[in-house]
């Protein structure tokens, strides 16, 4: 395998570990929220907020040097 190749799968797997990370930390925050009976979402609103906090933590991930103020 090319170090071409190699680079870009490393690449992409940590762009899954940061999604998995949004999704993990949205559906312990829906546990709790059902613990104490805080909303009530639907699995489906839960998995499309989770999707949205990945999107999020992706953004920063990437643009973390540029908030920074790094150039």
């Amino acid at each position: 395998m090319s170090e071409e190749i190699k680079a870009i799968l490393k690449k992409r797997f940590f762009s899954f570990l940061w999604k998995l990370g949004g999704m993990i930390v949205t559906y312990f925050l829906a546990f709790i929220m059902a613990n104490i009976n805080m909303f009530g979402l639907p699995v489906l609103i839960v998995t499309i907020i989770g999707l949205i906090v990945s999107e999020i933590t992706k953004f920063i991930n990437v643009n973390l040097p540029k908030l920074n103020g790094a150039k």
